[in-house]
């Protein structure tokens, strides 16, 4: 089936117009979604390199104040109170002390000295002394063999929450006495350093330690409850310690970002849903595709004005032919135009006037100035 003159111009035309956009929008779709992949890599790698930064940085700076605390000889003294020495006094001073640093740095919940049985000798609880007993704790028993120590997270038989310890050895003497240990609330440090971290809409970051136990996490109930060593994702990131990774979890896709931290070795991570990058680039897409339609609309609609003002007019004309050649040269020929159109109307005109039996007058002349004088020089 041909098309006709309208349709030869029209859809070509809109066709070309067409695939112009539909190009154009997918690479502004294709570029979107890979330049705002790089930025939230980029960002994600960032704030975990920062957060794993300010963890080091942070236990150092705790592991260095343990160790001149316990130098103190208000601390030193409770351990080698001579017999018949007033013990009493000694230890309401440790404990004083104790509830002192407690105070200047507030991530600690919990200070103790523990003697050589592990039994609370002071402490910034004042009902922990005596009755408390850490003999079977690891940071004690390598206490004792003078090394210094990061126990990995656990609950703390004080307060029941998430602790790590820090523990050194206490000399008197030139010889390991006992052992002084600080418990950092974790909670207080994941409040303050690690829940704040934000990525897009739903990333976050979360804290584990280097047996896979998450030690900090924006939800409280999975601290210390689970274990991303029995997780498939959580065996590349324990594998692998720095990186990044894409994996499944509950039926979407997550790109997770991680660091280990070398003394401690634990690993912060950072998590972000795929949506973080795939809605703000449909919203590209969506906003593209109306564009897209407007333009083809509108382009359209001019194209259509256009074409149909020139198909009428060369309807006009060959209706006209049409009578002419059939004999009929009481026809006229209403086409008003400057145009080439216009030439081929006073061409048509000239004809219909040099045929046999053609009377002027008979002839309805256009008001175009141009038609009118082209007959007219003609005829005269």
């Amino acid at each position: 089936m041909g098309w006709n003159l309208r349709n030869r111009f029209l859809v070509p035309t809109l066709g070309l117009v067409l695939v112009g956009m539909v190009v154009s929008s997918w690479l502004a779709y294709s570029v979107s979604k890979d330049a705002l992949h790089e930025a939230i890599n980029a960002q994600s790698e960032m704030m975990v390199r920062a957060a794993a930064g300010e963890l080091g940085r942070r236990v150092r700076d705790q592991r260095e104040d343990i160790a001149t605390q316990a130098m103190r000889n208000v601390l030193v003294d409770v351990l080698r109170v001579p017999p018949g020495g007033d013990r009493a006094a000694v230890v309401r001073r440790a404990n004083e002390a104790l509830r002192q640093v407690v105070a200047t740095y507030d991530v600690y919940q919990v200070v103790n000295v523990l003697g050589p049985d592990g039994v609370v000798a002071a402490s910034n609880l004042d009902a922990s002394v005596g009755k408390e007993n850490r003999a079977n704790r690891d940071y004690f028993k390598r206490g004792m063999q003078g090394e210094a120590t990061v126990s990995e997270p656990l609950m703390s038989m004080t307060t029941n929450t998430p602790v790590v310890v820090l523990a050194v050895p206490i000399k008197a003497d030139g010889k390991v006495a006992g052992v002084l240990y600080g418990a950092m609330d974790m909670g207080k440090y994941a409040k303050e350093f690690i829940n704040p971290i934000k990525i897009g809409k739903t990333g976050y970051a979360f804290l584990v330690a280097g047996n896979g136990k998450v030690i900090a996490h924006p939800d409280p109930s999975l601290i210390l409850k689970t274990d991303i060593s029995e997780l498939d994702w959580g065996k590349r990131v324990l594998a692998q310690r720095t990186g990044s990774i894409a994996y499944p979890w509950q039926g979407i896709t997550k790109y997770a970002y991680f660091m280990e931290e070398p003394s401690t070795k634990w690993i912060m991570c950072v998590t972000v849903d795929e949506s973080d990058v795939s809605d703000p680039v449909a919203a590209i897409r969506n906003v593209s595709v109306a564009a897209t339609t407007a333009i083809l609309l509108l382009v359209g609609a001019v194209i259509f004005l256009i074409v149909r003002n020139l198909v009428n007019a060369l309807g006009k004309g060959v209706e006209f032919a049409s009578a002419v050649a059939e004999g009929d040269l009481s026809r006229q020929l209403d086409v008003a135009r400057s145009d080439e159109i216009g030439t081929l109307a006073v061409k048509l005109l000239i004809r219909a006037v040099r045929e046999p039996g053609a009377a002027p007058s008979h002839l309805h002349l256009p008001p175009s100035l141009i038609i009118r004088r082209s007959v007219r020089n003609l005829l005269l």
